[in-house]
């Protein structure tokens, strides 16, 4: 349990080693606050013309299925399988999955990589902050227990 909670910096860590990488050549987006990654999958114009000039159904029992719709499919696939190689080699491979992948509009898929063990990353999130509020009170206790001494001092003299 403990390697999966502190797993979490490893992974923060990674991903900050990498983020020039992960930015500039896979195009994802860090968000710090959540520690997530992010990115837009998308059909360029031009691809987009010919493939809607020349619709064919990709299967004749289901005529709505496009070819736009199974083009963007193998752009996601093929960009899924790129990244998931990339954090294999850099060790993130065993930290990270897929949250979300979900169709904006025809020819954009939102996809949004997250931590692996996000429920234990709320229980360190729960246990660095009682750690705080103890430590805080600690020193709000130690902090209200030196003024005593010092104003029975004065009030001694």
């Amino acid at each position: 349990m403990f390697n999966k909670i502190f797993g979490y910096f490893k992974y923060r860590k990674l991903i900050k080693d990498n983020i020039d990488v992960i930015t500039n050549r896979y195009n994802l987006k860090y968000d710090k606050m959540y520690g997530r990654l992010y990115t837009i999958i998308s059909i360029p114009e031009r691809k987009q013309e010919v493939l809607r000039n020349y619709k064919m159904p990709a299967k004749l029992n289901n005529p709505v299925d496009t070819d736009v719709k199974s083009f963007l499919n193998y752009e996601v696939n093929n960009y899924v399988a790129a990244i998931e190689e990339y954090f294999y080699n850099v060790g993130l491979f065993e930290f990270i999955s897929i949250s979300r992948m979900d169709n904006v509009d025809d020819v954009n898929v939102l996809l949004v990589l997250r931590y692996k063990f996000k429920n234990y990353q709320l229980l360190l999130y729960i246990f660095i902050g009682l750690i705080g509020f103890i430590l805080g009170t600690i020193i709000t206790a130690s902090f209200i227990k030196l003024l005593l001494i010092l104003i029975n001092f004065i009030f001694s003299l």
